[in-house]
């Protein structure tokens, strides 16, 4: 593998060495999103100086940014979700804030 990610302390390091292709980037990309997943990968520094060639198009980094960007989507999403539910169990939650039925 071309690649190698590395946990710093306060961030971590990804170098990437000898010949990148679609293959290995799509190695790295799903290894990047393990470790954000897990919850340790936030922030984070790229290593592009030992490469030796780049052997990926156009459609494959577009690939991975729309593989990227759906990710992102989605856990925005997630995000939103979370909160609204919470919200709304802080409100099941509270006294004064309790439902009732009114009967006509």
């Amino acid at each position: 593998m071309p690649f190698e990610i590395r946990d710093e302390g306060n961030y971590h390091s990804a170098r990437l060495f000898g010949v990148l292709d679609g293959a290995d980037l799509n190695a790295m990309t799903t290894e990047v999103e393990r470790l954000e997943d897990a919850g340790v990968l936030i922030d984070r520094i790229t290593d592009l100086t030992s490469l030796d060639r780049v052997d990926v198009g156009f459609e494959e980094v577009f690939a991975v940014a729309q593989r990227r960007a759906e990710r992102k989507s989605l856990r925005r999403s997630d995000r939103r979700w979370s909160r609204i539910a919470g919200f709304s169990s802080a409100l099941r939650g509270c006294s004064r804030c309790s439902t009732t039925t009114r009967e006509s």
